[in-house]
């Protein structure tokens, strides 16, 4: 009999359909072959009907036998297998006793095979290649787009230059053609051998290869024509294709009403440019409008519908009229129409008027086409949608309105789809236990203002996929699940059952009038277990019908998560995993409630992502979670773009080759970007600008986005790279394109050049986009002829005077056609950077430039149009106001960069720089306005500063320290760490704003290489911004702290540093307090947001006996630290008199190691370091934030006493002593000028003060009851304190309220008595008082002191300044009173007075 228990089984059970695999483990349960005999006499193996190439036995025993089988090749055989459910393994018992066969299936994997390739509908840019199962790429990874890793030789060669291929998936294939491409429907395409696999690499490499197929439904060829619609007899004709066709058009012309400029056309050969000489000979009839017709066909033999141009030929000389190529209107975005006027030969250069009126369509409102300008702003919601619109544009001559012409443009404005959304995401998961809550009420209509769920109707259905799609679901009691028709609807808990592996797909469907409906589903997957509900949103990109989000690749991706368990730990997961998950990349981490991928980043290489929000939480049995579906929208491609000098002839014909050599400004350039295409997102717009490398570098430009692919420049002298990018109708924008002219002055030009000024022929050309108002082109010019001027001067062609007269007639004409000019963001961004052009050489700016150019800018960004600039635009501005900021100052160290500033212009100087700072605060806050709340922000530096921008709440900004480096400043002087600038806002901001800590604002830190207001400076000045909704972002804040680094080179001589701030008018010490001086750096603190520089400190002689006074507490610090030894003379701010919740610091300004800064003391430690000549600050701490400072520098000389107050810490006393004392102690230090500092002491040494004599003074007060201990030594320490106040009687006590401690050190070597001088003669004479006399007297003082403490409180709250510099009468010892007594010196009281002459 047969034994049950046989069974089979193999690890790997799979190899290839064709060719030869590697060999499979096969194992056999309770069956065993004997050792004594072959194994092939024992068992046959087969694969389906062909027998095993090999069989080996491995091992064999009663319970198992092991078997290395190689399959046969192919393993199919001859008659082939079902490649789904692949072949049967059988294994046979040849001599039938334990049996007769048992089986197992083996996985069969064919080669992936070429299912289709067929070119895309729209383009024919792109050839699909869909493969019959999913494969391994060939190894491709996701940012890899190399074709010849996939694609046969061969086949490269016909898909132009340089072709890309991205994986849409692991079965699509996407083919991007490159320029030349001669592919057609016909065409082979092979994969490359031994690249292409299964998914699993099991199979054979794949060597399928396809026929291109033609698209199945070829859509016509579009094209646009533009050109003037009026000409004179003199002028020329030109009217232009615009298509987007990766492969060139074929184009036919004709004229429907005039035989003879048909037979003209017909026989010529214009492509996509019809071009006419001046005069137009082939247009014999004047004051007719000629009907010009052309259609186009592609490659693929597919015919265009016919386009008209009309154009009329005046007989009367007459400005003509172009209008730039209008792409789709949108409802929701404003649209621009643009024109631009010309002359001819026969019409003088004049200005010109613009009127406009419309001629067909709903009416737009009046106010909107009455602009005078050259262009007209539509600001969205202006256009109805369905529409077509007609405008005319008027232009006569000012001289003389009976020279006049008029042009119209038509337009038709799309009605947009309208968009559904579940909130959510894409998918989301929900418990049974919870009530299933679905909300589209964010469902809008984009052609409605504004854009809300009003006036939509909802309707909803449910469905699964559990065997194929289900139109219905059921609820637990089996009833049909019903839903309301309202944009939110909610399902009871407890209502469905889990859904296990297949969702439940919940569809709404959304209805408005005659639009037609749109559908969203959301799959939701529902579990037993009790989760909490997450959900996913985003602004970002553009919403696609199954919920995905289509996004740039290069822009920002934010999206905000909920969770709703309260304190949960929410983390989010990207399917594909992204490749860098740095702050850089991923700023908010994966965590928090934010996530987002930064623009230009470059992460987004897959063409579809999964991004997960998990939230976990201990009150939830499992995870909930959301997802949303990411798409990469990828940006147009193309054939590249050539740069050619301008000619009147076809460039490629004979005696028409591209030149890329020419003069400056003489010569007009034309770049092209010919057969760009996109086929998912057209139209296509156009960007241009170029990069000039001369003797001072590389500079670089851009200019507006337009549809037109071709832009003209004069260029200015040097190498000039022409530079384009492209992008499609959602953003997304093609990598730069480039092509390089070189441009020089000939010598025979160079000879003319000698001339100081501007070149004559430069002001026509301006004039000429003045007259016409041609913003665009002004710009442009303004670049280029700014840049040409620096040039000049550096080749000394050009004065420096003469460059300044340029300078100020370029930018008088910028701020001439300014009001007629449509301030969009792209007109602003390229105004800015021709602004950034003109001030790029800062001495030629003069006074009255550098307020006119800050006016520009000022206007071009604080336009209502620009709500928000790129980081490129913004750069630009910010560029040129700190180049104004540079004209009308010096370098650090009084090095002259341009002219020297006369105090008669200091006024001049001071409207610079305020009126810098608030054009700098209005492009920060544009730029902000793309910033995420909470993000680090961005840094940008320019030629002459570094500015950094941050966007969160005002508590965040006083919580962190912001670094900014500034070694882009100084380049050759100092670097990393020293060029670290750090900026630390006072906690007590939101108080001072008055505003919520929480509130959202703009911090924009601004670090300028320029020195104002006719101070020495030995650093760049730092300037910050805080703009908040409703608070002046000028207004000053107490308690800005500031470490500004200095270049090494402005110290010779080591000169004194000081802070100093900037009050509107000039650079003032009294805003600012100077702490922390090293020799690389200083740290200000100031009660100011303007700008704050180190600069030289004016040398003064110092009254050796005047201490700070104009202090806001008493300045009091702890000793702390073992008081048996170690660290003994460090010290920490303590809480002060018990009504003022304040604490104090008081430091030597002269050590390097000695900083004041409310965190740092709270309790922060510094170490003081006093030497012969000190300056001592006073900085009063709160939980509002830290005071004013007040800092004074004297000198120690000899014969003088010089008292610092200090409290006491009893921290390491015993416990008893601790007990008792209620207050902190007050210690008094004398410090003689044979002190050098109280540092660090050794390790395990104690640190004592060292003196010729050390007086110590002990006093409580117990009721009227007062002790005294006197000791004299060689040098005191801690632990010497520590028993002397252990000792003392009456600190046992619990009644002891005050405890005061008195170290008088002689300010000289004693007497032969023991005692110091007592007057000035007296110590001329060397008499002396004994000491216990002064120790005494001290004592008795202090106790009278105590016992009318009710007087004093009453007399010293009169004005609150803290403490005076006390020069103690001979035989008198001041001593501060105990904390909690507000010993404030009198107004009437003199400087210098004793408190014991205080008449208490």
């Amino acid at each position: 009999f047969y034994s049950p228990g046989i069974s089979l089984s193999c690890a790997l059970c799979r190899g290839p359909a064709d060719g030869e695999s590697g060999p499979v483990r096969v194992s056999i349960t309770n069956f065993r072959v004997s050792l004594l005999q072959s194994v092939l006499n024992s068992i046959h193996v087969q694969f389906a009907q062909a027998s095993a190439a090999s069989v080996t036995l491995v091992s064999s025993n009663s319970s198992l036998t092991v078997l290395l089988v190689q399959p046969p090749s192919p393993v199919c055989g001859s008659s082939g297998c079902e490649f789904a459910d692949g072949v049967s393994l059988t294994v046979t018992d040849k001599t039938g006793r334990s049996f007769e066969s048992v089986s197992t299936r083996y996985e069969v994997w064919r080669a992936p095979k070429i299912e289709s390739a067929v070119f895309d509908s729209l383009a024919a840019n792109t050839i699909d290649v869909t493969f019959d199962q999913d494969t391994d790429r060939g190894g491709m990874t996701s940012d890899q787009r190399d074709c010849s890793l996939v694609l046969a030789s061969p086949v490269l060669a016909v898909l132009g230059g340089l072709p890309e291929c991205d994986w849409l998936s692991h079965s699509l294939l996407r083919v991007y053609l490159g320029p030349a491409a001669t592919v057609v429907p016909g065409s082979r395409i092979a994969v490359r051998e031994q690249t292409i696999r299964s998914l699993n690499q099991v199979s054979s490499p794949s060597v399928s290869h396809a026929e291109v197929g033609a698209p199945v439904y070829p859509a016509k060829p579009a094209f646009r024509l533009s050109g003037p619609s009026v000409i004179d007899l003199c002028a020329e004709l030109r009217v232009e294709a615009y298509s987007q066709s990766a492969r060139p058009l074929v184009f036919a012309w004709s004229c429907r009403n005039d035989k003879d400029l048909d037979d003209f056309l017909q026989n010529a050969n214009f492509e996509n440019v019809l071009s006419l000489e001046q005069g137009t000979p082939q247009m014999r009839m004047l004051d007719k409008t000629y009907q010009i017709v052309s259609t186009a066909r592609d490659f693929l033999g597919t015919q265009s519908e016919q386009v008209v141009w009309r154009v009329k030929k005046r007989s009367v000389p007459a400005p003509r009229v172009e209008f730039e190529p209008v792409g789709i209107v949108q409802v929701d975005a404003p649209t621009h129409i643009k024109a631009h006027a010309a002359f001819s030969l026969c019409a003088s250069q004049e200005e010109v008027i613009f009127e406009w009126t419309q001629t067909a369509g709903p009416a737009i409102d009046g106010p909107i086409l009455s602009t005078g300008k050259s262009s007209v702003l539509l600001p969205a919601y202006s256009l109805a949608p369905r529409s077509t619109y007609a405008l005319a544009l008027q232009v006569r001559l000012k001289s003389d309105p009976s020279k006049t012409s008029t042009s119209e443009i038509t337009f038709r404005v799309a009605q947009a789809d309208l968009i559904p959304v579940i909130a959510g995401g894409s998918s989301i998961r929900t418990s049974v236990q919870s009530d299933l809550v679905l909300d589209a009420s964010s469902s809008f209509d984009p052609d409605a203002y504004p854009p809300t769920s009003d006036g939509l109707s909802f309707s909803w259905s449910c469905s699964t996929r559990a065997g194929g799609v289900v139109p219905t679901c059921f609820d637990v009691n089996g009833t049909v699940v019903k839903l309301e028709s309202s944009s939110v609807v909610q399902l009871p808990a407890f209502s469905l059952m889990p859904s296990f592996e297949q969702p439940y797909l919940f569809t709404v469907t959304v209805r408005k009038g005659r639009k037609t409906p749109q559908s969203f589903t959301m799959p939701v997957t529902v579990v037993a277990e009790a989760i909490p509900s997450v959900s996913i949103s985003t602004q970002a990109g553009h919403r696609m019908a199954d919920g995905s989000m289509r996004i740039n690749s290069d822009d920002a991706l934010v999206l905000q998560g909920s969770c709703s368990a309260p304190g949960a730990s929410v983390s989010w997961r990207v399917e594909p995993a992204l490749s860098d998950t740095t702050s850089t990349s991923v700023p908010f981490g994966f965590s928090g409630l934010t996530f987002k991928i930064a623009p230009s980043s470059g992460l987004l290489t897959e063409h579809q992502y999964s991004i997960i929000l998990s939230c976990a939480s201990e009150s939830f049995e499992q995870v909930g979670s959301a997802a949303l579906k990411v798409r990469r929208n990828d940006p147009p491609r193309g054939a590249g773009c050539v740069a050619c000098l301008h000619r009147n002839c076809k460039i490629g014909t004979p005696g028409c080759e591209c030149v890329k050599e020419g003069v400056p400004i003489e010569d007009l350039f034309d770049f092209t970007c010919s057969n760009w295409a996109d086929a998912e997102d057209p139209p296509l717009e156009y960007r241009f600008g170029f990069v000039q490398t001369s003797v001072r570098g590389q500079v670089e430009s851009w200019f507006e986005f337009s549809p037109s692919p071709t832009f003209q420049l004069r260029a200015p002298a040097g190498i000039v790279q022409l530079v384009a990018q492209v992008r499609d109708s959602l953003g997304a924008i093609s990598a730069i394109s480039h092509d390089t002219i070189t441009v020089v002055q000939s010598v025979t030009a160079r000879r003319h050049l000698l001339e100081a000024g501007m070149p004559s022929s430069w002001a026509p050309l301006v004039q000429a986009e003045v007259h016409t108002k041609d913003g665009a082109e002004l710009n442009k010019l303004v670049s280029t002829l700014s840049l040409e001027t620096d040039d000049r001067v550096a080749s000394n062609q050009m004065s420096l005077e003469g460059a300044r007269e340029t300078k100020a007639f370029l930018l008088a004409s910028m701020t001439q056609l300014e009001p007629s000019s449509s301030k969009t963001e792209e007109y602003v961004c390229s105004a800015l950077s021709a602004t950034r052009m003109l001030a790029w050489s800062p001495t030629h700016i003069s006074q009255q430039s550098a307020l006119s150019l800050l006016t520009l800018a000022d206007t071009l960004v604080s336009d209502s149009n620009v709500v928000q600039l790129s980081q490129g635009c913004a750069q630009s501005g910010l560029a040129a106001v700190s180049s104004v900021v540079h004209s009308v100052s010096v370098k650090p160290c009084a090095q002259e960069l341009g002219e020297s500033v006369s105090e008669s212009d200091a006024q001049v100087v001071a409207t610079v720089l305020n009126h810098a700072r608030s054009t700098a605060q209005q492009i920060g806050l544009k730029l902000a306005a793309g910033l995420v709340h909470g993000e680090s922000g961005k840094t940008m530096v320019t030629n002459t500063s570094v500015h950094h921008l941050w966007h969160h709440s005002l508590n965040a900004f006083t919580q962190d320290v912001i670094e900014l480096d500034l070694s882009p400043l100084f380049p050759a002087q100092l670097s990393d760490p020293d060029a670290i600038s750090t900026i630390r806002l006072p906690p007590s901001l939101p108080g001072q704003l008055g505003v919520s800590g929480l509130a959202p604002s703009t911090l924009h830190i601004w670090a300028q290489a320029a020195t104002i207001g006719g101070v020495e400076s030995l650093s760049p000045m730092v300037s910050i911004s805080l703009s908040e909704p409703g608070v002046d972002g000028s207004a000053a804040l107490a308690g800005l702290r500031v470490t500004i680094p200095v270049a090494p080179t402005c110290l010779e001589g080591d000169a004194a540093k000081s802070c100093m701030g900037w009050d509107g008018l000039e650079f003032s010490a009294d805003l600012c307090v100077t702490l922390n001086v090293t020799r690389a750096s200083a740290t200000c603190v100031c009660d100011t947001q303007g700008p704050i520089i180190v600069a030289r400190a004016a040398a003064s002689p110092a009254d050796p006996t005047t201490l700070p006074d104009t202090l806001l507490q008493p300045p009091i610090l702890i000793v702390t630290g073992s008081l048996s030894g170690g660290s003994y003379y460090n010290l920490v701010s303590v809480s002060m008199v018990p009504s003022v919740d304040a604490s104090i610091s008081y430091v030597a300004g002269a050590s390097e190691a000695a900083v004041i800064s409310c965190s740092d003391l709270g309790p922060g430690i510094v170490t003081a370091v006093f030497k012969q000549s000190a300056t001592v600050t006073a900085v009063s701490c709160s939980a509002s934030g830290m005071s004013r400072a007040s800092t004074v520098a004297f000198e120690v000389t000899a014969g003088s006493v010089v008292t610092i107050s200090f409290a006491l810490s009893v921290s390491e006393v015993d416990e008893a002593t601790l007990d008792a004392l209620q207050t902190a102690f007050a210690v008094l230090f004398v410090v003689d000028e044979y002190q050098v500092e109280l540092a660090a002491a050794p390790s395990g040494t104690e640190r004592r003060l060292a003196s010729t004599d050390v007086t110590v003074l002990v006093l409580a007060n117990s009721e009227a009851q007062a002790s005294m201990v006197v000791a004299t030594a060689g040098s005191i320490g801690a632990s010497d304190i520590a028993e002397l106040v252990r000792s003392t009687p009456g600190l046992e006590s619990a009644s002891v309220s005050s405890v005061f401690i008195a170290v008088v050190a002689d300010a000289r070597d004693s007497g032969d008595d023991g005692r110091v001088p007592t007057t000035e003669s007296d110590r001329k004479s060397g008499a002396l008082i004994p000491m216990w006399t002064i120790a005494l007297l001290a004592g008795i003082i202090m106790l009278f002191g105590l016992i009318c403490v009710g007087s004093i409180v009453g007399f010293v709250r009169k004005r609150r300044k803290l403490l005076r510099q006390i020069a103690p009468m001979p035989g008198q010892v001041a001593v501060m009173p105990s904390p909690p007594v507000d010993m404030t010196a009198d107004e009437d009281m003199p400087y210098g007075q004793p408190l014991s002459r205080m008449g208490a």
